[in-house]
């Protein structure tokens, strides 16, 4: 369950550091919401590639037991740290009706996409 949290507060400060600018949303992220799921593979590569190119600080906080620690990162190894979010791709034909999708525009613009667990069982609760 730990690693759980840390992958969705990961995931959630690198969407908050990669969001900053006024980049338009992923091509492969705006098309999942025409299909179920989309390559969670995919996008992090893409993430990785842009974050490498732009150079960006990450800043990582992680509380747990109700201590907090924070972290600023310059050099973060994004091949070790994008690991966690391509094992947790949830883009299995098993699991088609296992997720609830829910989608905020802006607009035309995807702001946010979010996958939840409707199966108890599943280790990926949200994404």
């Amino acid at each position: 369950m730990y690693n759980n949290k840390l992958l969705i507060l990961l995931f959630s400060s690198l969407l908050f550091v990669g969001g900053c600018g006024a980049e338009q949303v992923p091509e492969d992220v705006a098309a999942a919401t025409q299909t179920a799921f989309f390559s969670l593979d995919a996008f992090m590569g893409k993430e990785q590639v842009r974050l490498t190119e732009k150079g960006v600080i990450v800043t990582k906080t992680i509380t747990l037991n109700g201590q907090q620690e924070e972290q600023t990162l310059k050099n973060l190894d994004l091949d070790k740290e994008f690991a966690l979010f391509r094992q947790a791709d949830i883009n299995k034909a098993a699991w088609y009706d296992k997720y609830e999708v829910d989608s905020l525009f802006l607009g035309d613009q995807l702001q946010r996409l979010r996958y939840q667990a409707t199966d108890e069982d599943l280790d990926t609760r949200w994404i």
